[in-house]
């Protein structure tokens, strides 16, 4: 299931960004799993910050696709789920994992 998140919300990126104008190759699931296989040993800079209580870069990923889905009259449901859980996430911390 979070396979299928991650895609879903790399596919509304890739919606908001034509939509702006952008000109994008290829394909997000694609993109997508390569970034994975090559990061699959990292701890994501997200997570990094949540555990030690810092701000995170929410604001400039996933909300910027929901802020900007919505001036072009994109939905961005996913993006939107996802901005808000790492605020949640955020307020909650600092947390350990394990």
């Amino acid at each position: 299931e979070a396979w299928e998140v991650a895609v879903a919300a790399a596919m509304e990126a890739q919606t908001v960004a034509q939509a702006a104008g952008f000109t994008l190759s290829g394909d997000p699931a694609a993109r997508l799993r390569q970034v994975c296989a090559n990061t699959a040993a990292n701890h994501s800079s997200m997570l990094q910050d949540i555990l030690a209580g810092r701000p995170t870069e929410i604001e400039a990923l996933n909300a910027q696709v929901a802020n900007r889905g919505r001036a072009l009259g994109l939905p961005t449901p996913v993006n939107d789920l996802l901005t808000l859980r790492l605020r949640a996430a955020a307020q909650s911390a600092p947390f350990t994992v394990g």
